[in-house]
């Protein structure tokens, strides 16, 4: 089940009474709060759950129950989003998979009213394009990206492009589609400031990312690397044993 859920709070101060001048002012203060929780329900087995209403959740503010209403068609909300595209370092080599993104992420944002732009970055991010409606304008801006320098400071470009979302109306729906390698190089954003900022403007990240080079990598183990499957139960299993004589860059790596 994946929808928003929305608690509100609505208090009023009432009115003093009445007074016998007529020339006495009244007062009224309202103050209204909405708050959007998006939930995504699984079972233990890792299926989505469609079939909750409103009473199923309880959502609380220090303690006090709110009240809760459902609201299941978020995806026919306006959105805006942001594709951010590593052009530094092993991302130069990248560019040309990307020519023709601009058909899937078209399929993907659908007949809802958006604003999309594109973001480039290497040692910093720049707008290749800015918000535009136009998905054609978006899909030559990827295609024009030229290589940068070395750097991928991946949580610069994320502030940046949450920044850029900042701008646009509270409607919409916020959302980056990230392309870069797994690993910041280069970033003056610390990452759990670049969570803040993601968390605070309720932005979704999509990520589609490739591997730094092996030979990086290789280079700080300082052994070969084996072509033999790794086991059954992943990387992170307890089956998944550990060479003390190895380097860490080594057992990182197996």
């Amino acid at each position: 089940m994946l929808a928003a859920l929305v608690c509100s709070n609505v208090w009023a101060q009432s009115p003093p009474a009445p007074q016998q001048d007529s020339s006495a002012t009244t007062t009224l203060r309202t103050q209204s709060t909405l708050v959007l929780v998006p939930t995504l329900v699984k079972t233990k087995a890792g299926a989505l759950v469609y079939t909750l209403s409103a009473n199923d959740f309880t959502i609380t503010d220090n303690g006090v129950e709110q009240k809760v209403s459902l609201d299941e068609d978020t995806d026919q909300q306006p959105l805006a989003l942001v594709v951010a595209v590593e052009t530094g370092g092993a991302g130069g080599r990248q560019l040309d998979k990307y020519r023709d993104l601009g058909a899937m992420i078209e399929a993907i944002v659908g007949n809802v009213r958006h604003e999309v732009a594109v973001v480039g970055f290497d040692s910093k991010p720049t707008v290749a394009q800015a918000f535009t409606p136009d998905l054609n304008l978006m899909g030559k801006a990827l295609g024009d990206l030229a290589p940068g320098d070395k750097g991928a400071a991946i949580f610069d470009a994320l502030a940046f492009s949450v920044d850029m979302l900042r701008e646009q109306p509270p409607v919409y729906r916020r959302a980056i589609l990230l392309l870069s390698e797994t690993v910041d190089q280069g970033s003056q954003v610390k990452l759990a400031d670049a969570l803040r900022d993601i968390g605070d403007t309720n932005t979704a990240i999509y990520s589609l990312a490739f591997s730094s080079p092996k030979s990086a990598a290789k280079h700080e183990g300082g052994q070969a690397f084996s072509d033999q499957p790794g086991p059954a139960g992943g990387c992170m299993s307890k089956e998944a044993a550990v060479e003390l004589d190895e380097s860490r860059m080594q057992q990182t790596w197996d």
